[in-house]
């Protein structure tokens, strides 16, 4: 299986992560607009939603590991996609609803998980794959003002009919991928940066994952409460950080991309964790849009090792490159879960939404220490190897 081209694992990436773009700020939305559910019934529903995804993040690219066939994986996240499209715009029923984004939304979920499978059975190395993170960071710099532009100016059924052209879109993309499976001659050679860790090592880092998403989760939920509240500004200064955050994201992943070839990806996290480390505590000390602007720098350094190497990462730990990406998908599930109850404890502090980013980054702290263990168990081994090669 030869490498996809890099322009077409680019637009594959790109259109996958507008169709998480669109849909996953919208979804609420979407479910409150058209279904008039009321807030609680909406929690439910995307509680027992994200459920489901969780479990098809672990099936369905375990499933895909086996057969090597992750196109035909991807086909089947298209149809879902469309599906559950037709369904949310032609029902009101909501176990209709229910069913459709549990038993179509949580495979659709899955297109990314399965491309990154792809692109790493296929030998891709690691500094192009953290490129074609890059597209997904892009997707989420146009998705949502787009999505909010299509639901303002046409109406709410505008974003499914959006995400159903996405959807078409990764279809095309798909099949170029199958095109180039089909035409190739031999199997690739996989990447030789497989780690060799023990599982309770691997267990510590995806350990080590969801304390540093769930920092990162809670601090974008609290972001604009804390900006108008705490820092007595304008709503408009939390879109702005959190835009320019976003933006810088996208040089970062270039530059990791070419430290990838000089440096170890855990080392490369842990520069990414004490970026964190950084940011949570002056996000509780600023006092004005100087520190609120100036520190999105740090964060967008800790989210892009986070977010672009941790995906290498768990593929050189775990051997099935698409249950490698699952498992990191649902590092940030469990983060959410997590994020949920640091915001409820620390937010009724004295300092209210500064002490979430204090929390936050206690959490950073607790995750640089467990790679620090990771990196050292690392050396060790290498040094015990090359003992014994040279006795």
């Amino acid at each position: 299986m030869s490498q996809p081209s890099r322009a077409l694992s680019s637009a594959a990436a790109g259109l996958w992560g507008l169709h998480f773009a669109f849909l996953t700020p919208a979804l609420a939305f979407i479910l409150v607009a058209l279904l008039d559910m009321t807030p609680t019934q909406m929690g439910t529903v995307l509680a027992i939603s994200n459920a489901g995804g969780f479990v098809a993040a672990i099936v369905l690219p375990a499933w895909a590991d086996r057969t090597r066939q992750y196109p035909r994986f991807l086909i089947a996240a298209v149809l879902c996609t469309l599906a559950l499209v037709a369904v949310l715009a032609s029902t009101t029923s909501l176990p209709v609803v229910v069913a459709a984004l549990v038993v179509l939304g949580g495979p659709a979920g899955t297109g990314m998980s399965m491309l990154y499978g792809h692109l790493r059975a296929a030998g891709t190395p690691a500094r192009s794959i953290v490129h074609t993170r890059t597209m997904v960071s892009l997707a989420w710099i146009i998705g949502p003002p787009v999505a909010t532009f299509l639901i303002s100016g046409f109406g709410n059924d505008a974003i499914l009919w959006a995400l159903a052209l996405v959807a078409v879109g990764n279809l095309a993309t798909t099949v170029l991928l199958m095109r180039e499976h089909a035409r190739s001659a031999s199997p690739a050679k996989a990447p030789d940066d497989h780690l060799d860790l023990p599982r309770l090592i691997v267990a510590l880092i995806m350990v080590a994952f969801v304390l540093m998403q769930a920092a990162n989760a809670a601090g974008i939920s609290v972001m604009n409460l804390h900006v108008v509240d705490s820092l007595g500004l304008s709503l408009w200064w939390a879109g702005l950080a959190l835009g320019l955050a976003a933006a810088l994201e996208v040089p970062a992943l270039l530059w990791l991309g070419r430290l990838t070839a000089r440096w170890s990806s855990l080392g490369l996290l842990v520069s990414g964790a004490i970026a964190s480390i950084a940011y949570y505590p002056l996000m509780a000390l600023a006092q004005g849009p100087v520190v609120l602007l100036g520190s999105q720098v740090l964060n967008a350094w800790g989210v892009a090792t986070m977010s672009g190497v941790g995906i290498t990462l768990f593929q050189q730990m775990i051997p099935s490159p698409g249950l490698a990406a699952g498992l990191m998908t649902n590092t940030r599930r469990i983060g959410t879960i997590v994020s949920g109850g640091l915001i409820a404890v620390a937010a009724g502090g004295l300092r209210g939404y500064r002490t979430v980013f204090l929390g936050c980054g206690l959490l950073a702290v607790l995750g640089l220490l467990i790679l620090l263990v990771a990196v050292r168990h690392t050396r060790r081994r290498v040094v015990g190897a090359s003992s014994r090669a040279i006795a």
